[in-house]
């Protein structure tokens, strides 16, 4: 990955979260911004990768004609000044860069234990829900004791 392009991901990840504004709410990370958008490069589809370093270098030249530097080079200030007028830009091309390029921040903060539990989540529960929910053609399901469906649909109502 592009030195520019982890600069920019770490530049902006404190603008795209806005958790300063929640003092509950835990600090980001920008590291972690960078490893999970470096993990999509790997892993993912190709051409996610190609239209992400494209939007993340697109977003360099338009705050390199807006301020005159690059976004990682600007001050927090013209950085937030530069992003929030692509936020209220929606329907724009650029505001679609801005929406791909803020995926792997928001990804990586939402997917911390430890913001999920501050937000009221209960991680295992959760999970341990959703493997009760699993569905298989290869695998056979757990069986229910007698009375468990009712129950079930009792709750539901």
């Amino acid at each position: 990955m592009l030195r520019i392009i982890e600069e920019t991901v770490r530049a902006m990840t404190l603008h795209v979260l806005g958790t300063n504004t929640f003092p509950d709410l835990p600090v980001p990370d920008p590291e972690a911004s960078v490893e999970l958008l470096r993990e999509w490069l790997e892993k993912g589809i190709p051409e996610f990768g190609a239209v992400t370093t494209a939007a993340l270098l697109a977003l360099n030249l338009y705050s390199l004609a807006n301020n005159g530097r690059t976004l990682p080079d600007c001050n927090f200030r013209a950085q937030a000044s530069l992003l929030e007028r692509l936020f209220k830009r929606k329907g724009s091309i650029m505001y679609g860069f801005f929406y791909i390029v803020s995926m792997p921040i928001v990804g990586a903060y939402y997917a911390r234990d430890d913001v999920q539990k501050t937000l009221g989540f209960d991680v295992v529960a959760l999970k341990e829900e959703a493997e009760r929910r699993v569905v298989s053609r290869t695998a056979s399901l757990p069986k229910k004791e007698p009375g468990e469906e009712l129950a079930e649909s009792a709750g539901n109502l």
